[in-house]
């Protein structure tokens, strides 16, 4: 009963609707902010493909091949995951 009493006057408070504005100086800060993030990720994910393909050049010559597929995987997962959550906040920062 308290929660719903409390939620009911949510609708008349200000900036709840979603399409307030960010502080001064704050966008661009956030902007540089998440620029770098997705940088450093895209280049560890460039990183751990290379480093799964190495791993798997050495041991296919001991004839051991077979078992970094399931790192490679983990790695491009990571990499789709990057790739989406990029652009998720790329369609979130155009709409506002």
């Amino acid at each position: 009963m308290l929660l719903l009493a409390g939620t009911a006057g949510a609708d008349s408070l200000p900036g709840t609707s979603g399409n307030g504005t960010a502080p001064p100086g704050v966008s661009t800060n956030v902007d540089t902010i998440i620029s770098w993030a997705c940088w450093i990720c895209f280049t560890i994910a460039i990183l751990g493909v290379l480093f799964v393909a190495f791993k798997m050049i050495v041991q296919h010559h001991r004839g051991e091949g077979g078992q970094q597929f399931a790192s490679l995987a983990y790695v491009l997962g990571g990499a789709i995951l990057v790739a989406a959550a990029s652009g998720i906040i790329g369609a979130l920062t155009t709409a506002a």
